[in-house]
């Protein structure tokens, strides 16, 4: 079983917010190869997710399915795309869940991804 490891990187946005609402996104980056069948990150997180939107590359693999995770500091499972996540779609999923400490996001191929591919998650807070 071969991962792919991701990068993330944090923004803060606090224009037009007031003091006590700091919005905020990471985005994680996972450059997968060939022979990946996972991705993985861990990330510090502080805050409430509330969207996710996870969005998978044209792999010019028509059978190749994802399945996105996300589990909290102790390893819980908090929050599933379920399996089936199509090669080349985006999708958003709303929630509300507070978390901190470090997070760990996974992703799970059916396959081997067969080619270099990019896989995006993009996490939205307050």
């Amino acid at each position: 079983m071969s991962a792919c490891t991701g990068t993330f990187t944090s923004t803060k946005a606090d224009a037009n917010r007031t003091p006590n609402e700091d919005v905020f996104e990471v985005v994680a980056t996972f450059a997968c190869v060939s022979a990946d069948t996972t991705a993985t990150i861990s990330i510090p997180y502080n805050g409430i997710l509330i969207p996710v939107i996870y969005k998978t590359p044209d792999t010019s693999n028509d059978n190749l399915t994802s399945t996105l995770t996300i589990s909290d500091n102790a390893g819980n499972e908090v929050f599933s795309s379920g399996s089936g996540i199509a090669e080349n779609t985006t999708s958003s999923y709303e929630m509300f869940k507070p978390l901190s400490g470090t997070i760990t996001v996974l992703i799970t191929f059916n396959e081997a991804v067969g080619v270099s591919a990019t896989f995006t998650v993009y996490l939205r807070g307050i």
